[in-house]
């Protein structure tokens, strides 16, 4: 877990070449989000034309409005659970087995998703770090705060962390981090 720009996906790589699933929550939400159904529905809700909608303009409407955040989540996290379920039955089924799962979901308190991992990590960057890694999305400043207010205040998500890892000195320092987190936690396996 962590705030946009803070280096999960980063984290959630290093994972998989080592053996860990990524469970891709935003991937997942992507794919609902495109899927003809939603998109209908969101054009006669909103009252858009016909073609398809840009991820960019809903995510400005509902980061402004928190009933139709509220109205497009209750349509897209119900269809992502289902494909995390399916895409972990499907990963069990392979030969080898992954060594365990890893949820990268920006939204994992909110949605109640950490009950069902053993530890919770938390990646971290101050906010200029993550505004400098952000700008590749177009997201300014006060897009950043948008998105930051939209999930659980860092300091709750420091309190359900297991491990903290600090993710503003480079990539050499994050591996290094994640290999020592690993071991600390008993994975000493898939390092």
């Amino acid at each position: 877990m962590g705030q946009p720009g803070s280096g999960k996906s980063t984290v959630a790589g290093v994972l998989s070449r080592r053996g860990w699933f990524v469970l891709d929550a935003d991937a997942f939400a992507r794919e609902v989000f495109e899927a003809p159904a939603l998109q209908d529905q969101m054009r006669q809700r909103w009252r858009l034309p016909e073609g398809p909608i840009d991820r960019g303009a809903a995510a400005g409407r509902v980061f402004h409005d928190p009933a139709e955040r509220r109205w497009l989540e209750s349509r897209i996290h119900p269809a992502v659970a289902e494909r995390r379920a399916a895409s972990r039955e499907a990963a069990l089924k392979r030969e080898p087995p992954p060594v365990g799962f890893v949820e990268d979901c920006p939204l994992l308190l909110e949605t109640g998703l950490d009950r069902t991992c053993d530890t919770l990590w938390l990646v971290w960057a101050d906010e200029p770090t993550r505004l400098e890694r952000v700008r590749s999305r177009g997201w300014g400043p006060e897009e950043l705060r948008r998105r930051d207010a939209a999930q659980l205040p860092l300091g709750r998500k420091r309190e359900a962390a297991d491990v903290v890892l600090e993710n503003h000195a480079g990539p050499e320092a994050l591996l290094k981090a994640v290999d020592a987190a690993l071991r600390c936690g008993g994975f000493e396996a898939v390092v």
